[in-house]
């Protein structure tokens, strides 16, 4: 029978223990998030600093300790510890089932489940598009469905296959911002529920969850989910078919490899109609499972294979004729380009070298950190020391394809984009392993193997933190945000049409053109229109530095027209802009000006009316102020 005295003794433990794991509890989780600040009329309640609820931990525990010194205080000490032995012992079954349960709700399919709804919320909080959306959505829209094939408008390149899924989403859901994004948002949820499916059969539960969320909030890979561009289809078959190759090696009999191998055929083939991510990595994958073949069932059967390629061939040669060959003959793209494909003047050393130029760009644009070393030895290590074998050989094929096709396929960005996948999954499939070396090792009390792995995964949980946190300050800027690269287009041309009259000139730089076309919904498809006038036939030109002061100038141009309407919008030389309002300030009288994010600039300029003393101001960033030595040059607005 306890005293009063140990009563209150085991009163004082029981609350001091509750407050001192409460404490350790709540300073890892502010370790973890950062903390956070709410604001409440006018009240701010804020929690910041895993210092302070660390100390309080530290003072309870201290407290309980010196609390054993007092008369009956070690006995009382000791009974409350058998007491919840005793407690934790009785709910063991209890403990089990809860265990059970948190790995359901943090399975990969959980998660991968959470971040297709996720992502669905976020779509349909559409962005407006901008410059790369809408030149690519002009060629879908202005274009039949047979006249996208061949040379695309405006400097732009896809597969034709995605060109018309995109062409059917237009037509049967419309042509709005989230209408134009859902193609791109199937293929980027359908790459996250590949990663889960991959995760869940060859990998661990540790690995398996890192792995999904790598493929989710990895920050390109979530970036172009919700761009008009074919990118995620790129990422979606630089894992599927990788994985895909392993799945069909897999069988016991020999007749259902076959059965898989022709279906891993037939993905391939049909692959590179929707993603050139699909037409790079065959090769390595077709090598991989000839070679198995071979290993497991004879070369007989590796011929047989290897007939396959015939069907790849053939589907290749069709698109290559339809789309392909248009890419890599242009001579616009291929300037664009040529700097990062591999100087053929190289020779091995020089290559090399440029290769390894090539690791840390690469591993932050598009591989979503800036701990270059520390991704690609995790990569190379998850890779060669998986449990998995032939999944990772099939996956460092992978990037070992985009240095092998560096001369004829930019190895830069987002012409990269395929590769992040099989990178992020030798990540994961390393901390599989540390994590089983680890565990297994402590089974068997060999301290020094323990130490190894939980160094390698504190090392890993840097480089998987780093991706995430990346990844996850781009989620929420996209979500706060209600401008695209500083940008509104959609709002800016919508100002500019809702008062215009008719025979307004409109003028904009080049690439701005695609915000009028695209909103103003111009169409540019008649050659002898092609975008150079408005829907009430007033006329649309482009202005451009030029040193050829000889050139067009804007009061001939704009001789007898009542006004101007100026937007100023993505891709403006340093100092032009401002050049060019301090032309128009010569010829009319600004009337109404505004501002759309933190670039875009639209303005109406009265020609009828007498230039003001003071020069037009638009209050455009810095590089406005940069001084040019030259002058504006006008044309027609033309499509290129």
């Amino acid at each position: 029978m306890r005293t009063p005295v140990e009563r209150r003794l085991a009163y004082v433990y029981r609350m001091l223990g509750a407050l001192c794991v409460l404490a350790a509890a709540w300073a890892v989780l502010l370790s973890l998030t950062g903390g956070f600040r709410l604001d409440f009329w006018g009240l701010r309640i804020s929690s910041q600093r895993p210092r302070n609820a660390f100390l309080i931990s530290f003072v309870c525990a201290v407290l309980v300790w010196l609390l054993s010194f007092v008369p009956g205080g070690r006995n009382t000490f000791r009974s409350e510890w058998a007491r919840w032995r005793e407690a934790f012992a009785a709910t063991r079954t209890r403990r089990v089932r809860a265990w059970h349960a948190t790995l359901v709700l943090t399975s990969a399919f959980t998660i991968a489940a959470a971040a297709i709804v996720i992502d669905v919320y976020q779509w349909s909080n559409a962005l407006p598009l901008w410059v790369d959306e809408e030149t690519i959505a002009l060629n879908v829209r202005d274009r039949s469905l047979g006249g996208l094939s061949g040379a695309l408008w405006l400097g732009q390149s896809a597969p034709f296959g995605w060109l018309v899924l995109e062409r059917m989403a237009m037509a049967t859901i419309g042509t709005g911002e989230a209408a134009l994004r859902a193609v791109p948002l199937l293929f980027g949820m359908t790459t996250v529920g590949v990663a889960a499916w991959a995760g869940r059969r060859w990998m661990g539960h540790i690995g398996a969850v890192v792995f999904v969320l790598l493929c989710w909030i990895g920050p390109y890979l979530s970036h172009y989910r919700f761009e008009v561009k074919h990118y995620t289809a790129d990422i979606l078959f630089g894992l599927l078919l990788p994985t895909l190759a392993v799945w069909a090696i897999e069988p016991d009999r020999s007749s259902d490899r076959a059965r898989r191998m022709w279906l891993w055929w037939t993905a391939a083939a049909a692959g590179h109609w929707f993603a050139n991510g699909a037409l790079l990595v065959t090769p390595a994958c077709a090598i991989f499972l000839c070679v198995a073949v071979w290993r497991r069932d004879g070369l007989r059967s590796a011929q047989w294979f290897a007939a396959g390629g015939f069907m790849w061939l053939a589907s290749f040669g069709l698109h290559y004729l339809i789309s392909i060959r248009h890419t890599l003959n242009s001579t616009y793209l291929r300037s664009t380009w040529i700097t990062e494909l591999l100087p053929p003047s190289l020779g091995p050393a020089g290559a090399m070298r440029w290769f390894l130029d090539r690791l840390d760009p690469l591993a932050l644009n598009p591989g979503g950190t800036a701990l270059s070393t520390l991704l690609w030895a995790s990569a190379i290590a998850g890779l060669a020391f998986s449990a998995r074998r032939p999944l990772g050989i099939v996956l460092a094929g992978i990037p070992v394809s985009a240095f092998a096709f560096a001369a004829v396929v930019p190895l830069h960005q987002r012409f990269s984009i395929w590769i992040v996948p099989a990178l992020y999954a030798g990540v994961a499939l390393l901390i599989d392993r540390a994590y089983g070396v680890g565990r297994a090792a402590f089974a068997r009390r060999r301290w020094p193997l323990v130490v190894a792995a939980a160094l390698v995964l504190l090392v890993e949980f840097r480089l998987v933190s780093d991706i995430l946190a990346r990844g996850k300050t781009d989620l929420d800027a996209r979500r706060r945000s209600t401008v695209k690269h500083q940008l509104d287009d959609k709002a800016a041309i919508g100002w500019l049409s809702s008062p215009s009259e008719p025979g307004d000139a409109l003028i904009t730089t080049p690439l701005a053109l695609a915000a009028v076309w695209w909103y103003w919904k111009i169409p540019i498809s008649d050659e002898a229109g092609a975008g150079r006038f408005l829907p009430d036939g007033g006329p649309v030109y482009e202005v451009y530095f030029t040193k050829d002061c000889r050139s067009q100038r804007l009061d001939g141009v704009l001789k007898n027209r009542g006004r101007v309407l100026l937007y100023l919008g993505f891709d403006v030389e340093p100092g032009f802009d401002q050049l060019l309002l301090d032309n128009l300030s010569q010829i009319g009288r600004m009337t109404a000006h505004e501002r759309f994010g933190e670039l875009g600039r639209t303005a109406v300029i009265d020609l009828r009316e007498l230039p003001s003393d003071s020069p037009i101001r638009l209050d455009r960033p810095a590089p406005s102020e940069h001084v040019v030595d030259g002058c504006v040059g006008v044309r027609p607005a033309r499509r290129w």
